[in-house]
């Protein structure tokens, strides 16, 4: 069984390498702010005001719960689940080195989407 825990942002806007002079309209929140391919920050403000990219009035930073992803894993195999601690660490630093370098099994790569990735086993 795997439970995965992730809260995602749900742009109701997006502007894609905005230009400085831009003011973002308060009825298109949470507004993203994209920068190459990558989801940089965003314009999130209660007040039925405009953000304004130039003095940075009203950008905010992504929240922490947008962006990581937590799982966990429970196995009623009876092979895996007997399986020791070191196993299980070696089997998961194998997906962790695949994520940093891109390399997944398919034919898609996750790896330019991840910073960081960290296993826990318990």
């Amino acid at each position: 069984m795997v439970q995965i825990g992730y809260d995602p942002l749900e742009c109701k806007g997006l502007t894609v390498n905005p230009p400085t002079d831009m003011d973002i309209d308060a009825n298109m929140l949470p507004h993203c702010l994209v920068v190459g391919s990558t989801v940089t920050a965003l314009c999130a403000t209660e007040m039925m005001k405009n953000c304004m990219i130039n003095t940075n009035m009203r950008i905010a930073a992504i929240p922490t719960n947008h962006t990581s992803i937590a799982e966990t894993i429970t196995t009623t195999n009876i092979i895996m689940a007997n399986w020791s601690r070191g196993m299980w660490q070696s089997v998961l630093n194998r997906a962790i080195r695949m994520l940093a370098t891109g390399h997944t099994s398919g034919n898609r790569s996750f790896g330019s989407h991840f910073f960081s990735a960290v296993v826990t086993v318990s």
